[in-house]
């Protein structure tokens, strides 16, 4: 940040590249001085022209952890072998809930509240819908310290294992990509991890912080009637999002898969051998 405060004449060029998937205004609108944008796809493209950056400026290097969307087999023997790993049977629903770890740094629900209604909304979709899912908690540690979970703090866990009384059994995972591909749903708060999950091919369901007025992490595509992915809202009620959970649970394979194919390919123009060739003739051009 601070080649920000620099005079423009006096620093050198500046590059932005987003660790995950562009946010939006207005956490991006002091970055829209830089040079150089980094951008994986259409929607980071449209973001960044909205906040005044020039088309021209903008790199696109599309995903950088795939070079291509799976096939419909890869996903499926995935999903077999995890739950496999985990002793889940088939039939069993699964969901992993990623916990965030930023309560306190924008305008939302507080912890205890947003865990109140996750929970409500769980037994809900257990005692009415009769749904009685595994539900993996995979908590966030906090940045810098990966030895501790902030999140365990905002979010005990003791509170959450009061939904095996309703019949849901909570377990804990440790990790993201070893948990994504045995999941039924995926289910977190407009995180840029919704992205890892699109390209496991898992239904998601992101729970935004606000009214849903911004732009989706996942883009409007991915809520286009038909599509197994669900936005709701923290400000919703527990009913709407115990139908939102048992919509997405319900989801045909086949549906969850072309789904998350229609938004991977929104989000990203290319994959990673592509875009590390892109990068690399930018970076030859620029430097070299």
């Amino acid at each position: 940040l601070a080649l920000f405060d620099m005079p423009r004449g006096d620093r050198p060029p500046v590059a932005y590249f987003e660790h995950g998937i562009v946010y939006g205004d207005p956490y991006h609108s002091m970055y829209a001085r830089a040079e150089h944008f980094i951008v994986t796809g259409r929607r980071d493209r449209e973001i960044w022209q909205a906040l005044g950056a020039d088309p021209a400026t903008m790199l696109t290097v599309g995903c950088i952890t795939q070079d291509f969307f799976p096939s419909f087999e890869y996903v499926e023997t995935m999903r077999s072998q995890a739950r496999l790993r985990q002793d889940l049977k088939e039939g069993t629903p699964a969901i992993l809930y990623a916990l965030d770890w930023q309560a306190d740094l924008i305008n939302r629900p507080s912890c205890a509240d947003t865990q109140k209604l996750i929970i409500k909304s769980l037994e809900i979709l257990a005692n009415e819908h009769n749904i009685k899912p595994v539900l993996f908690l995979k908590y966030h540690p906090s940045p810098g310290e990966p030895f501790f979970y902030k999140s365990r703090v905002d979010y005990p866990l003791h509170h959450f294992l009061e939904l095996e009384k309703c019949g849901i059994t909570v377990r804990l995972a440790s990790d993201l990509d070893s948990y994504l591909p045995l999941a039924d749903c995926y289910m977190a708060h407009e995180s840029t991890t919704l992205g890892d999950a699109i390209g496991a091919a898992v239904a998601t369901l992101s729970l935004d912080y606000n009214q849903m007025e911004g732009r989706p992490t996942l883009d409007r595509v991915a809520y286009e009637p038909g599509s197994a992915h669900r936005l709701s809202s923290l400000r919703h009620q527990p009913e709407q999002i115990a139908q939102s959970l048992k919509e997405v649970l319900s989801a045909p394979r086949d549906v969850v898969y072309e789904s998350s194919k229609k938004v991977w390919h929104n989000l990203y123009d290319c994959g990673r051998t592509e875009g590390l060739a892109r990068f690399g003739k930018f970076f030859r051009d620029q430097f070299c």
